[in-house]
C-alpha cells in the first residue's frame, strides 16, 4: 500500500458573546414580554447571528435591561460569556497532498480540494479503498468495510451510488458524503478520501468548499481528490 501525508488547515473561527439568564424576582407583564420580543425579533437586528451588528444590538438591549431589573452578572465580563463559533471556512496557504513512495506532491484546486467539514490536522497513513463507502444494515443491507481494515488509514470512497444520480435509488439515505465520512469515522478510519466514479460524467469535478448554519468541523480529514490521483494510489487491479 501506498503512504499519503497532508496538511488541512483552513478554519476560521471567532469569538462572540451570549448570556446567561438569571431569574428576575421583579413582576412582569405581558405587554412588556411582548415588547422585548417584538425588538429582539425584529428585521433591525437582521436575525442576531452570533458576531454581527445585530448580534451587538441585542446584547447591549439585553444588558441595559437586565441592569435597570437589578439583575446581578454571572458571565466572565460581566453579563457575557464567550464561546467559540465557527463562522465560515476558507483555505490555508499551506494545504499539502503527498504520496510518499512516489516523492510525489499534488496541487490545491487541482488535484485535490478540502471539504467544510474536514478536520484540521496532519494525517501520515496507508490507504485502503472501501467501494461506495457504505455501512448499512437497515432497509439496505451494504457494508463496504466487512472485508477491509479501516483502522487507521485513510479510506478512498467513490461520491454517489451504484445506480448513478436516480432519484428514486435505494441508496439515496446512504450517498450523501457526510454520511459516508460518518460511517468511515465510525469504522476507525484516519481520514477520507473522496472520488468521482469513473464511469459517472454527470459530478462535478470538485466539491466547493461550502459552509452553510449545519457545518460542523468533523473528526478527521475529508479530502476530494481527482481520478487521476486515485488512479496512482491503488494498484491496477483495484476495483
Amino acid at each position: 500500500m501506498i503512504k499519503l501525508l497532508t496538511f488541512i488547515l483552513f478554519f476560521t473561527v471567532l469569538f462572540a458573546n451570549s448570556e446567561k439568564t438569571v431569574d428576575d424576582k421583579k413582576n412582569i407583564t405581558a405587554d412588556e414580554i411582548r415588547d422585548h420580543i417584538k425588538f429582539l425579533s425584529s428585521d433591525k437586528l437582521k436575525g442576531r447571528r452570533p458576531g454581527t451588528r445585530g448580534s451587538k444590538q441585542a446584547i447591549r438591549y439585553i444588558e441595559k435591561e437586565w441592569k435597570s431589573s437589578g439583575v446581578l452578572p454571572a458571565g466572565e465580563r460581566g453579563f457575557k460569556q464567550s464561546f467559540i463559533f465557527t463562522s465560515g471556512v476558507a483555505l490555508s496557504g499551506y494545504n499539502r497532498l503527498k504520496i510518499d513512495e512516489l516523492r510525489k506532491t499534488f496541487r490545491v484546486k487541482q488535484d485535490f480540494m478540502p471539504l467544510g467539514f474536514s478536520a484540521v490536522g496532519l494525517v501520515k497513513a496507508d490507504v485502503v479503498f472501501a467501494g461506495y463507502g457504505f455501512s448499512t444494515e437497515d432497509s439496505v443491507s451494504w457494508n463496504d468495510y466487512s472485508n477491509i481494515d479501516a483502522n487507521g488509514k485513510w479510506v478512498l470512497i467513490f461520491r454517489g451510488s451504484p445506480d448513478g444520480s436516480s432519484p428514486h435509488s435505494a441508496f439515496s439515505d446512504y450517498a450523501p458524503l457526510r454520511k459516508k465520512y460518518m460511517a468511515a469515522r465510525d469504522n476507525s478510519a484516519a481520514g477520507v478520501l473522496f472520488v468521482n466514479p469513473f464511469n459517472d460524467d454527470e459530478l462535478e469535478e470538485f466539491v466547493a468548499l461550502r459552509f452553510g448554519p449545519s457545518t460542523t468541523r468533523g473528526s478527521i480529514p475529508a479530502i476530494h481528490i481527482s481520478q487521476e490521483v486515485a488512479q496512482q494510489l491503488l494498484p491496477q487491479n483495484t476495483p
